[in-house]
């Protein structure tokens, strides 16, 4: 991001004050960790206030990577019901014209690098009172879009390394299962074919033989679990059903907590990235429950609403303690960050003595029903 001389005067009231304050609160923005469709949106939302009453939005760069949930945002105006022509060549520069008889647009590009990415377009009533120079103003607003562009660009890139990461568990499974878990079935059988010889002849070592075929079945029951921890889901559209299925009978027998999963149609889901960090957003969810809230029941949940899909656990636990941050705790994080590379988000809410639901909220048109 090129560097912002900002002006000797520049009051808090005037328009090189409002426009240092938009490129600080977007600067702050941009920074945390929540998903790049929350972030375009409270960016768009701070250029509307600046603007107001304006209207603003997002559009990708043709063959560019749309942002999920970012619908225009208005302030003190109504949703336009049509938005400026795109520039005829891509440009790194503030585009300004006039659209219809008393609005301007502002096409503000949105760049990474050396990357343009998008643009972002602004609907303001004619031109904003003041007198900051447009040469200030320009390097402001292209601030905001290197600062967005990173950002956008810094949570692609997480995806795509944590969906690296998965697909190198994934084969890491497929190796156990087909090479050492293998190895293991054949030992077991060699192992109990030895023990059944041995005790026909009655020989001593019978004894020694039977405790080998109870390592070998042990180390394939530790293989196994290692394979489940890798594979959590299958991957097809009904991988995800299946195995929030399993993990709610594996914490009813493991635990003694009554533990289902409720979902009112088939749904089928065609992105096994998500499916495989929505499960385990739910099996951390579960484990937080069942190891902190003491619950009787825990109820794991899938809804799909139109292209919206959310997963809720909910537990009648001991709930949060009053003094402990929602934010808190390696699992919430681990959950926040799971959800934030779907675009989705995640809440939690929790009161003492009353249980704890966390729901993680996404738009996700892959999820379709049977």
């Amino acid at each position: 991001m090129a560097e912002v001389e900002i002006p000797e005067q520049s009051a808090a009231g005037s328009r090189d004050g409002q426009l240092v304050r938009l490129l600080l609160e977007v600067a702050s923005e941009t920074q945390g960790d929540g998903p790049s469709g929350e972030v375009v949106r409270r960016v768009l939302g701070a250029l509307c206030r600046l603007y107001r009453p304006a209207a603003a939005r997002f559009v990708a760069s043709e063959g560019g990577a749309a942002v999920a949930g970012c619908a225009p945002v208005t302030s003190g105006a109504e949703r336009p019901s049509e938005w400026p022509d795109p520039p005829r060549e891509p440009s790194a520069e503030v585009v300004r014209g006039p659209v219809g008889s008393n609005r301007l647009a502002m096409m503000v590009p949105v760049v990474c690098g050396d990357e343009l990415l998008g643009r972002l377009e602004v609907l303001a009533h004619g031109r904003p009172p003041g007198e900051a120079p447009p040469r200030f103003e320009d390097e402001v607003l292209l601030s905001v879009g290197a600062l967005l562009g990173s950002a956008v660009e810094r949570r692609r890139l997480g995806r795509e390394a944590a969906g690296v990461a998965e697909r190198e568990r994934r084969s890491l499974g497929h190796e156990l299962h087909d090479v050492l878990g293998q190895d293991l079935t054949g030992l077991a059988l060699l192992a109990d074919t030895l023990e059944t010889r041995l005790a026909e002849r009655g020989l001593p070592e019978t004894e020694l033989a039977g405790e080998l075929v109870e390592i070998a079945r042990s180390c394939q029951r530790s293989v196994r679990s290692l394979i489940r921890g890798l594979l959590p889901v299958e991957v097809d559209p009904d991988g995800l059903m299946s195995a929030l299925t399993e993990l709610a009978a594996t914490t009813r027998r493991l635990h003694g907590v009554e533990c289902r999963l409720r979902c009112s149609e088939p749904l089928r889901l065609e992105d096994g990235f998500a499916a495989t960090q929505l499960f385990r957003i739910a099996s951390e969810a579960v484990h937080n429950a069942v190891r902190h809230g003491q619950p009787s029941r825990v109820l794991i949940a899938l809804e799909r609403r139109a292209a919206r899909l959310a997963l809720t656990v909910t537990d009648d636990g001991r709930g949060l303690s009053e003094g402990r941050p929602r934010g808190a705790g390696l699992g919430l994080r681990v959950m926040r960050y799971r959800a934030s590379l779907l675009d989705g988000e995640l809440a939690v809410e929790s009161r003492p003595g009353e249980g704890t639901r966390v729901r993680c909220d996404l738009e996700l048109p892959a999820a379709t029903g049977a």
